[in-house]
């Protein structure tokens, strides 16, 4: 896995829901760099998304709760959350990190 420090101008992709908006809360990367999330959830409708926001926010955003559902749902509205699974397609693999440079294939982590 790779660990790179990012440019306030640089854009990126993320590739998990809970890990890039917990990023976005710790300060690692800004929502405006963020050009969507392809996310690993399978939450197709406005509800299904809320009912998956309040479980994340107690396991993944538990030191701000509130600001993590914000994000996210910020990221909803705008359409910038792709959700594969809801295609029948497969999952992204995080492993090797949940970031990647949009165009690309290789993925990092933020430090």
């Amino acid at each position: 896995m790779t660990d790179v420090k990012i440019e306030n101008s640089e854009q990126v992709e993320g590739l998990s829901l809970s890990f890039c908006v917990s990023d976005i809360l710790h300060g690692k990367v800004s929502e405006n760099q963020v050009t969507k999330i392809v996310a690993s959830t399978n939450a197709p409708t406005a509800k299904n998304f809320e009912n998956l926001l309040e479980s994340y926010a107690d396991t993944y955003w538990h030191e701000n709760p509130e600001e993590g559902k914000s994000i996210a749902r910020r990221f909803w509205e705008a359409g910038k959350i792709d959700q594969p699974r809801t295609r029948g397609e497969e999952p992204n693999w995080v492993g090797d990190g949940h970031w990647q440079k949009p165009g690309t294939t290789e993925h990092f982590r933020i430090t």
